[in-house]
């Protein structure tokens, strides 16, 4: 006999300990529910309304902006106010002023054109601009062909772990390649990293 007479009478009294409580839950039947109001579904008819002709709106013969400047009054309806005692080293001479504001003018174009131009590579700088790494030469040779069909400097550098890294510059200082980066960006789409390439 594998168990002894303890153990056989401590597993009788589980068994019937739990047929005590089990089968008087299982003989009886379910509590009777409350009646519950079943939801009654009631489908309407439509009600019908006239239906009106709406016309296209027309396009207006001109508009005015509310950002346009007002019609300019005619000389002959504004008074002239001259000054009674006039002196000629006060007055400002309307050429001078002309002069000065062309030349602010043409520094600031030349100053945005100078922002939109890429800037030169130099073989002596000493930043890059680092636009991806890539362990297949073909991808390497697709993008330096895509980079320098829009004009930029492009070279490639071999790196320890057999990736080859395509890079723009190198520039002189890093004023120079961030201005790069943002014209990579905004010509090619693709985000460069601005890296030294010189020790």
């Amino acid at each position: 006999m594998k168990y002894g007479k303890t153990e056989r009478i401590s597993g009788i009294v589980i068994l019937v300990s739990l047929a005590i409580i089990l089968l008087p839950w299982l003989m009886s039947e379910p509590a009777p529910r409350a009646e519950r109001q079943q939801p009654s579904f009631t489908i309407e008819r439509p009600i019908d309304v006239p239906r009106r002709e709406v016309v296209a709106p027309e396009q207006p013969e001109s508009i005015q902006l509310a950002n346009e400047p007002a019609p300019v009054s005619t000389d002959a309806e504004t008074p002239r106010v001259t000054p009674s005692n006039p002196e000629p080293a006060d007055i400002a001479r309307p050429d001078d002023s002309e002069n000065a504001d062309a030349d602010d003018r043409d520094g600031s174009a030349d100053d945005t054109s100078n922002n939109d131009a890429m800037p030169a590579a130099s073989s002596e700088g000493e930043w890059g601009v680092q636009i991806g790494s890539f362990g297949n030469p073909e991808n390497v040779e697709r993008l330096r062909a895509e980079l320098e069909e829009q004009g930029f400097s492009v070279f490639t550098r071999e790196r320890n772990d057999e990736l080859t890294a395509v890079l723009v510059g190198p520039f002189e200082s890093t004023a120079q390649g961030e201005r790069a980066v943002a014209l990579i960006k905004e010509q090619v789409n693709y985000q460069g990293l601005l890296v030294r390439v010189r020790d």
